[in-house]
C-alpha cells in the first residue's frame, strides 16, 4: 500500500512540474511576440528613442542625461496636472486645419510657428469648482528622421483658477500672471508668446469699425506671429490674415506683415512700440517700395493701441 501511495505522489509531482515548465515557456514565447507601441522619449540632444526588446522598454539616449526634462511650473495661479507632459511619435505628414471651439469635445485647433517650428495646437477646456482645466496638444514634424512621415505629439493639462474669486489685490496679480503666461514655453523653452487685441468702433468721422488680434512669439530679439482682422463700413466689409516676422530693438518692433485680403496678397512694413501689457502701432502714411508698403517716417503718425489679452 505504501508503494502505491509513493508512486501516485511521484506521478502528481512530475505532472505539476511538466505543467509549470510548459506555462513558463509559453509566457516567454508570448512576450517575445509582443509588438511595441510607437511611443518615443525625447533625449536632451533633440533626438528621440522608441520602445524595443522583449519588454518594450525605451532604448538608451545617446547622452548620459537621458530624457528631456519638463520642469514643473512656478506660477501661482496656473498649476500643472498629469505631469510631466506625455510625448509620443505618431505616423503621418504634418497638416493642420484651423477650426473648432475649445469648449467642445474636438477642441479648438490652429497652426502657428514657435521658435521657427511649425506646430498644430489643439486646446480642450472644461470648468470645475472655480477652475478651468485646459488640455494642450502640440504636434510638430519629427525633425531628426530622414523621412517626413513621423510627428512628435506633446500633451499636457494645466489648471487655471478663476481670478474673480479673489480680492482686488490678488485678482490683479492673478490676471496679470495668466495674461503673460505662455504654454508655448513648455514645448519650446526660452520663447515667450503674447497676444493683443485692437478694437475701433465706427464714428461719423471714421465710419469703419476695425477688430484685430495679434499673436507674437519672441525668441531673443526675433519675433514671429500672426495678425487676423476685419473691417466693416458703409461701402466695404472684408477680412484679412497673415504672418508677422521681425525684430525688437529698444522696445521698437519692426515687422513685415505678409497677408491676404479678398484673395490678394500684400506685404507691409509695420512699426510698434512694445510696453508692458500693450503694443502701440505707429501708423504712418505708406508708400510702395520693391513690392512692399513702407511707412513714411518723415510724416506724422497716429497711434493704434493694442491691449494685451490672455492667449487662447
Amino acid at each position: 500500500m505504501k508503494k502505491i501511495y509513493i508512486i501516485v505522489v511521484a506521478i502528481i509531482v512530475i505532472g505539476l512540474g511538466v505543467y509549470f515548465v510548459s506555462v513558463s515557456r509559453g509566457s516567454k514565447n508570448d512576450t517575445n511576440q509582443l509588438a511595441c507601441t510607437e511611443e518615443a522619449k525625447l533625449c536632451s540632444d533633440g533626438s528621440s528613442v522608441g520602445r524595443t526588446g522583449p519588454k518594450c522598454e525605451f532604448a538608451a539616449c545617446p547622452t548620459s542625461d537621458n530624457p528631456q526634462t519638463f520642469k514643473p511650473l512656478t506660477t501661482t495661479y496656473i498649476t500643472n496636472q498629469d505631469w510631466p507632459p506625455v510625448v509620443t511619435t505618431i505616423p503621418g505628414e504634418f497638416s493642420c486645419n484651423s477650426s473648432g471651439s475649445e469648449i467642445k469635445p474636438e477642441g479648438k485647433t490652429n497652426e502657428r510657428t514657435i521658435n521657427g517650428k511649425r506646430y498644430c495646437v489643439t486646446l480642450r477646456s472644461e470648468g470645475a469648482a472655480g477652475s478651468t482645466y485646459t488640455t494642450y496638444t502640440y504636434i510638430t514634424p519629427l525633425i531628426d528622421t530622414p523621412s517626413n512621415n513621423k510627428l512628435v505629439q506633446t500633451v499636457f493639462t494645466l489648471r487655471s483658477v478663476q481670478c474673480d474669486n479673489y480680492d482686488d489685490l490678488q485678482k490683479t496679480a492673478c490676471k496679470n500672471e495668466q495674461m503673460s503666461f505662455s504654454p508655448d514655453s513648455i514645448v519650446e523653452p526660452g520663447v515667450m508668446t503674447s497676444c493683443y487685441q485692437y478694437s475701433q468702433k465706427a464714428t461719423p468721422s471714421a465710419p469703419y469699425s476695425v477688430n484685430e488680434t495679434i499673436r507674437i512669439t519672441k525668441d531673443g530679439n526675433n519675433i514671429t506671429g500672426t495678425k487676423v482682422g476685419n473691417q466693416s463700413g458703409p461701402d466695404m466689409t472684408n477680412g484679412y490674415e497673415g504672418a508677422l516676422t521681425g525684430t525688437i530693438s529698444n522696445n521698437m518692433l519692426t515687422a513685415i506683415f505678409d497677408y491676404v485680403v479678398e484673395g490678394s496678397s500684400n506685404k507691409e512694413q509695420e512699426l510698434y512700440e512694445v510696453t508692458d501689457f500693450r503694443l502701440t502701432k505707429h501708423r504712418y502714411p505708406l508708400f510702395e517700395k520693391n513690392g512692399i508698403l513702407i511707412p513714411d517716417t518723415s510724416k506724422k503718425f497716429t497711434e493704434m493701441v493694442y491691449q494685451e489679452e490672455r492667449c487662447k
